[in-house]
Parts: structure tokens; sequence; C-alpha cells
């Protein structure tokens, strides 16, 4: 009887601990990393946090009932965020052909192999071909001028049976003729366009695309934002996570050594980008690799005041980063209320680290 007292009270003591942890985690969305950076590093597991309490509260269901109360508390909290990382929708049809939207981040067409696969970039460009969209927003994109390079990437989507305009902006160039940067392809007339520099140094960068879609104009926004920068060893480090104490400590701090910096860019930069999107005179689309979930500050933030495809049409987690941490969603798709959502899908392929994001949407006359 003893033991199972013992073992009750340490059951109940791990449920609150995960439970405090999930509320932290969920309070990411209000907490500026500048503030405060935990929380910002437990909305990363808010899934993970979620179901344990969730489990736990199974565990009181037929074990101590009385307990269940202090899961049931938690996981109210939890169901609030829920839909922002699992949804069970439908597509919606329209009269009118639909405006089809890719995002997708390239990882610069893997200019480096880290497929080895050599085929990996004439995938990647099929991949966009196939899609037929009438915009095309790319992040991490290479691009080279050499004539003797083969990573002529922008005149090869040019060239593709649907005529595009483009709009690419360059963070780094190098001999003159190999380029890094961001690319919006689109199908429709482009009015004018833009960039949106971050003031911290880096490769990061947001772009805006006035296009003509029947009568209407709408800015297109297209961003990358800052990424953590995990080497092999960190990834080698999440493989085998739970082997060494030793190793886990030291893989351990050096993970948040990483993530802290990267949430705070990200904040500032987010920031940066709402504060011209709320000047912008036409409705908008916001596309990009926000580098973050949707338990976050940076997400919050961006999609204030805006729907996001996913909770419109998404169905099932919606993971878009192909990795080793599972259920990230860290790629958007994000329209203006009076812009129709009608499909949001995910298309699971090796081809980057990751997955490209599809989305109808429709402008009303």
């Amino acid at each position: 009887m003893g033991k199972i007292k013992w073992l009750s009270g340490l059951l109940l003591i791990l449920n609150v601990v995960f439970g405090v942890l999930l509320l932290l985690s969920i309070s990411s969305l209000y907490i500026s990393p500048n503030d405060w950076w935990v929380p910002s590093i437990l909305g990363l597991g808010f899934l993970q946090l979620f179901f344990l309490n969730l489990f736990f509260s199974f565990i009181w269901l037929f074990f101590k009932r009385k307990y269940l109360w202090f899961s049931l508390f938690f996981l109210v909290f939890g169901l609030t965020e829920l839909p922002n990382h699992l949804q069970f929708n439908l597509s919606s049809k329209s009269i009118a052909p639909p405006t089809r939207i890719l995002s997708l981040n390239v990882r610069n067409f893997d200019l480096y192999n880290w497929s080895e696969n050599k085929k990996t970039r004439d995938r990647i460009i099929k991949t966009i071909q196939r899609a037929k969209s009438d915009i095309i927003c790319l992040q991490e994109f290479f691009n080279t001028t050499d004539p003797k390079h083969d990573f002529n990437t922008l005149d090869t989507i040019l060239q593709s049976k649907k005529k595009y305009n483009y709009h690419v902006e360059y963070t780094a160039t190098v001999k003159e003729t190999e380029h890094w940067g961001i690319a919006t392809f689109t199908s429709y007339p482009i009015i004018s366009k833009g960039r949106i520099t971050f003031e911290n140094k880096s490769n990061n960068i947001c772009i805006y695309t006035d296009v003509l879609i029947k009568n209407d104009t709408v800015r297109v926004y297209n961003m990358h934002l800052a990424s953590v920068k995990f080497g092999q060893e960190d990834y080698s480090y999440l493989k085998k996570i739970g082997v060494k104490v030793e190793e886990d400590v030291t893989g351990l701090t050096n993970l948040v050594r990483k993530l802290r910096p990267a949430f705070l860019t990200r904040a500032e930069q987010a920031l940066a980008v709402k504060k011209h999107m709320r000047e912008s005179p036409y409705p908008i689309v916001l596309c990009g690799d926000f580098n973050d979930t949707p338990t976050s500050f940076t997400y919050s933030r961006l999609c204030e005041g805006l729907k996001d495809s996913f909770k419109a049409k998404g169905s099932g987690f919606g993971a878009t980063y192909n990795g080793n941490l599972p259920f990230l969603r860290i790629d958007y798709v994000m329209a203006d209320p009076e812009i129709r959502i009608l499909k949001h899908e995910v298309i699971h392929t090796d081809i980057s680290d990751h997955y490209p994001v599809i989305v109808n949407i429709e402008i009303p006359d």
C-alpha cells in the first residue's frame, strides 16, 4: 500500500511539472524572447508536452480519479492552442479557377549536395513546375550567371511552360556570378516590388511583390527568418539523446546556446515585417519559412489579423520540416480575412529539409 501511495505521489509531482511546462510553452505566444527566452524554447515542444499531460489524464482516469482534475486543468489551456498544430478540414471548391500558391525553402537547390544525390536539383525544379502555381515563393534561393555552372536556376524556372514574372533579391554574392537570396515568381503582372532589410546582419530577408489578380492588387510577402544554425553534432545529439548523461548535458547546453539568439533575432524580424504589413495599401498574402512553430511569439505576431491556411483548410499535424525534429510546422501561407482559402496541402518529399506548401485561394469580386 505504501509503495502505491509513493508511486502516485511521484506521478502527481511529474504531472504538475509537465503541466507547468505546458503553460509556459503556451506563454511563448505572449512573452517576447527579449523579455524571457525560456518559454520560446518550451514552445518547440508544445505537442509533446500536451500529449504527456493527456497521458497522465488516462493514468488518473483508471488509477486515482481524484487527481484527474490536475491533468484536466492543464489540458484545458492546451486545447486552446492545439488547433494551431492539429486540424481536420475539407477543401472547398471554387466556381472560378483559384489562385494557386507554392511556398518552399529550396535549400539552395542542393548546391552543397547535402542529399548525396546529384539529381536532387532537377527534382526540386520538377516539383516546382508540376505544381503549376500562379505564385511561387522560394526561400534560400541560389542562382548563378556563370555559363560554366549548371545552377542557373532563375532561367530554368523562367523557361517553364507557364510564363512567369519574377522578383529576386540577393543577400550575398560571390565572384559576381554566384548569388544567394529569395525569389517570388508569378504568372500575374507585377505592379511594384521592394524589400525589408533586417537590422541584424544576416542572410535573412523579406520581400514584397504587388501583383494584379483579376482587377485586384494583392501584396505578396515572401520571407525567410533566422534559423538556429544547428551543426552536424547537434543533429547527432538529437538522434542519440538519452544514451549517456554526460553527452546529454553537453549536447543540451549547445542546443540552448544556439536556440536563444535565434529566438531573439526572429522576434525582431517578425516585428519589423508586421510593422511594414500594417502600412500595406493592399490585401496581404504572407508566405515563407518562419523557422518557428505556431506556439511562438514570432507566429502570434505575424498571424495577427491574418488567416493561417493550415487552420482554415489543413488536415493532420501539417508538419513542414523534413528533419530529426518531428511534427514541426515552420512554413506558412497566411492571408487577409477577405481572401478565401480553399485548400492547404503539404507535399511530403525529400527534395529539401522543408516540405512544399501548396495553397489555393480565391479573391472575392
